[in-house]
C-alpha cells in the first residue's frame, strides 16, 4: 500500500470535515461540514479502560443529510488513547460503510477501510489505494452541494459498526 497516498487522501477527508485543526493541518481546503459541534453531539458515548483500569469516556457526533433521495451518514468518534485520534465513519444510503481513522502521530499515515459482509460474517477490510480514491472522490462530490446537516437520529447500526471497528480494526478475508 502507498503510504504517503493514504496518509493524503485521510488528510483531505479530514480536512473536509473540520477535524484537521484537531491533528495538525499543514494546510486546508475548506471544510464541508463540522460534525463536531455541539448540535450533533449524540447521547452514545465510547468507553475505554485504560491501563490504570480507569475508564476514559469519549464523545460521539453523527450527522445525516440528504441529496435528493439519497441519503450521507456521517460518524465522527474521539478514539484518542494517550494521543489525539478520531475515527469517521461514512455511509451513502446502503452502500458499504467506511471507516476512516487518524491520530495526531506523525508516524501515522491513517487507514481507510470498508465493511462488508461475506459468508454470514462481517469483516472489515482495508482498502486499497482504488477504494482509498473511490472514498475520496464521494466525498469530493458532496462539495459544492447546499446540505443541510441535521443531527443523526437514527445511529444503532453506525454506532454498532464504530465498536466493531474500534474494538478490531482490520480483519482479512481467509
Amino acid at each position: 500500500m502507498n503510504t504517503r497516498l493514504c496518509r493524503e487522501i485521510v488528510h483531505h477527508i479530514f480536512d473536509r470535515f473540520g477535524l484537521l485543526t484537531k491533528i495538525q493541518a499543514p494546510h486546508s481546503f475548506g471544510s464541508l461540514a463540522s460534525i463536531t459541534q455541539n448540535d450533533h453531539l449524540l447521547d452514545k458515548k465510547l468507553v475505554f479502560v485504560d491501563g490504570d483500569s480507569v475508564e476514559q469516556v469519549r464523545k460521539v457526533w453523527g450527522a445525516s443529510c440528504e441529496i435528493g433521495k439519497t441519503v450521507v451518514q456521517i460518524l465522527v468518534a474521539d478514539t484518542r488513547d494517550d494521543i489525539d485520534e478520531f475515527t469517521i465513519l461514512v455511509q451513502v444510503d446502503k452502500l458499504p460503510v467506511y471507516a476512516i481513522q487518524l491520530s495526531e502521530d506523525a508516524d501515522d499515515s491513517g487507514q481507510i477501510s470498508y465493511h462488508i459482509e461475506h459468508n454470514g460474517k462481517a469483516h472489515w477490510i482495508g482498502a486499497n489505494a482504488v477504494v482509498q480514491a473511490k472514498c475520496l472522490i464521494g466525498i469530493e462530490s458532496l462539495v459544492g452541494q447546499l446540505l443541510e446537516w441535521k443531527k443523526m437520529t437514527e445511529h444503532k447500526e453506525m454506532f454498532g459498526l464504530l465498536i466493531e471497528f474500534v474494538r478490531g480494526g482490520e480483519n482479512e478475508l481467509l
